[in-house]
């Protein structure tokens, strides 16, 4: 058995360990047979609490619970995600207005004429 990952949670999740079924059941000895279900939701957290209760109703002879570290971590990384990335949109937005109007006023200061021989004035 090839070991693909491992979860650091910070809960009870932590002492479990994650097999395919079909694997979990022969080595239980209980081919055929379901101990454990767990499902993987790429929703934000609130979306997942939502979908667990929705189960729960369904499924009111079984035990269900989301694995809230896991689910919490991955929610706030993904709003650091989008943070770093409005961030960078922002600054490519400011320094491209800046070069901008540094030509115009380059422009503007030679009366509107363009010497081909010229570096632009983007460069100096």
């Amino acid at each position: 058995m090839t070991v693909a990952g491992i979860v650091d949670a910070g809960g009870a999740e932590d002492n479990q360990v994650f097999v395919n079924l079909p694997v979990a059941q022969d080595l239980a000895g209980l081919t055929g047979q379901i101990g454990l279900v767990q499902l993987r939701i790429k929703r934000k957290p609130k979306t997942i609490t939502a979908y667990a209760q929705r189960l729960s109703t369904a499924l009111p002879g079984l035990e269900v619970r989301p694995i809230r570290q896991v689910t919490d971590v991955e929610g706030e990384l993904l709003s650091r995600i989008r943070l770093l990335i409005l961030s960078m949109v922002l600054l490519i937005l400011v320094l491209t207005g800046l070069v901008s109007w540094r030509r115009w006023r380059r422009w503007r200061w030679n009366d509107g004429r363009c010497w081909a021989n010229e570096s632009p004035g983007w460069l100096d």
